[in-house]
């Protein structure tokens, strides 16, 4: 039995980087969180890193872990990627070459999905892609739609 996945690409910089989790629905049972090290979305793991005299990622295995904590509430198959890729759209694809994706969802604040980057993904992609809106103040809590 293959289990529908779904990806959902993370971005630490932004408050509202972790929207995708909040548009997770009981379907949603195995989920894969994607991070990149690189590139804008990663200047929050930079700066801690170098706070923590640490490797970016170790600040991004960190920061993985911290998600899944507080997703493991809602699904225990939880899988982790993160790349060095800086073009969170070309880490997308790569990431749908080898595994089993049903859905896609990103944030809407991700460097590098306006205008081109969204249309590329949105007309390549293979599986549906939902952009997560912003979270409202105060709403990064973990909230599963019907």
């Amino acid at each position: 039995m293959i289990v529908s996945r779904t990806l959902i690409l993370i971005d630490p910089s932004s408050p509202h980087g972790e929207g995708g989790l909040d548009v997770l629905t009981d379907e949603d049972r195995a989920v894969t969180l994607l991070l990149t090290l690189d590139g804008r979305s990663a200047s929050s793991l930079r700066d801690f890193a170098k706070a923590e005299d640490i490797d970016v990622s170790m600040a991004g295995l960190i920061y993985l872990d911290q998600v899944v904590r507080r997703l493991s509430t809602h699904t225990d198959d939880i899988e982790t990627i993160s790349t060095t890729g800086s073009d969170a759209v070309n880490e997308i694809f790569h990431v749908l070459q080898h595994r089993p994706v049903t859905r896609v969802i990103v944030p809407a604040s991700l460097p590098g999905l306006g205008g081109e980057g969204l249309g590329r993904l949105l007309q390549a992609c293979p599986v549906p892609v939902v952009v997560a809106p912003s979270v409202p103040p105060g709403g990064s809590e973990l909230r599963i739609a019907s």
